[in-house]
């Protein structure tokens, strides 16, 4: 914790971490960085100031940032190349995720998904409070009840009331 004062987030793979923040105490603004599991080798990734979240996927570093009511969720090579917008949006996103070649993504006005190249954007859950993501399910929160969403063919099951869950997690076997 001391190598990383002021993260406001960060991602792993196999042999970096991958942290938002100041790389030095004068830094005006924060960027992306990346370093070994030792805390040597850091490197500069991305010194967009308004990526605010990250997390890495088979290989790729997938980001939200966020400007002047100007919302993006975007991608990057590992080392910040091929940097490309996937979506832009006028509302901000409290949580992504990515599947497959699917990328979800929640908004005050529900869930949604639309391929990694931005495509096809569709609407699924109408004011969810909160998802996560099973291999072809979707969890989510709405109205104090805990619904399962499948991908494939479309359909919703109540499975619960959830006494004001505000997060789901999932257990790897599923």
């Amino acid at each position: 914790e001391m190598n990383y004062n002021n993260v406001a987030s960060f991602a792993y793979d196999d042999s970096r971490l991958y942290f938002i923040g100041d790389y030095n105490e004068d830094d005006e603004e924060s960027s992306v960085y990346s370093t070994d599991y030792k805390g040597v080798n850091k490197k500069l990734i991305s010194d967009n100031a308004d990526i605010i979240r990250i997390r890495v996927v088979n290989g790729k570093i997938y980001y939200y940032e966020s400007a002047d009511e100007e919302y993006k969720l975007g991608v990057m090579d590992t080392d910040g190349s091929n940097n490309r917008t996937i979506v832009t949006l006028d509302e901000s996103v409290s949580k992504y995720a990515i599947s497959g070649n699917q990328l979800f993504y929640l908004t005050d006005s529900g869930i949604y998904s639309c391929s990694l190249e931005g495509e096809n954007t569709t609407l699924l859950v109408e004011d969810a409070d909160t998802f996560t993501l099973g291999s072809s399910v979707l969890y989510y929160v709405c109205d104090d009840v805990i619904t399962e969403y499948n991908i494939k063919k479309e359909t919703s099951t109540e499975l619960c009331k959830s006494a004001g869950a505000t997060d789901l997690a999932l257990n790897g076997s599923i």
